[in-house]
């Protein structure tokens, strides 16, 4: 990862230029589905994914690429990956997805 990227986000939670509530308007009535399961692809220090799981109570695959922002992820995102709500996956999304022999997923989210 470029020093760039981690000198630009360090202060932000979510790593994305839209803010919680858009999300939170946007993906209203996924986040209403009983326990979505969600996958985030570059996700960063995991504040986008940690949100949309905590408040719709479902769980997320956090992928990213080894030496990425997710080795520094969000203290909410690190309580949800110690209950086992988030998994966090150092893989290639194509590789992952090349892999991946799950039911599928409610949400992916890629930003």
């Amino acid at each position: 990862m470029s020093n760039f990227s981690k000198i630009a986000h360090s202060e932000i939670e979510i790593c994305s230029p839209v803010s919680w509530e858009t999300y939170q308007r946007r993906l209203g009535s996924i986040l209403n589905l009983e326990k979505p399961s969600i996958l985030d692809i570059g996700c960063g220090k995991c504040g986008l994914l940690s949100k949309l799981v905590a408040s719709s109570g479902g769980n997320g695959v956090a992928l990213d690429l080894p030496n990425s922002l997710a080795t520094e992820i969000t203290i909410e995102a690190a309580s949800l990956l110690n209950q086992g709500r988030i998994q966090l996956v150092y893989q290639s999304a194509l590789d992952f997805l090349g892999a991946y022999q799950g039911s599928g997923f409610d949400l992916v989210i890629c930003v």
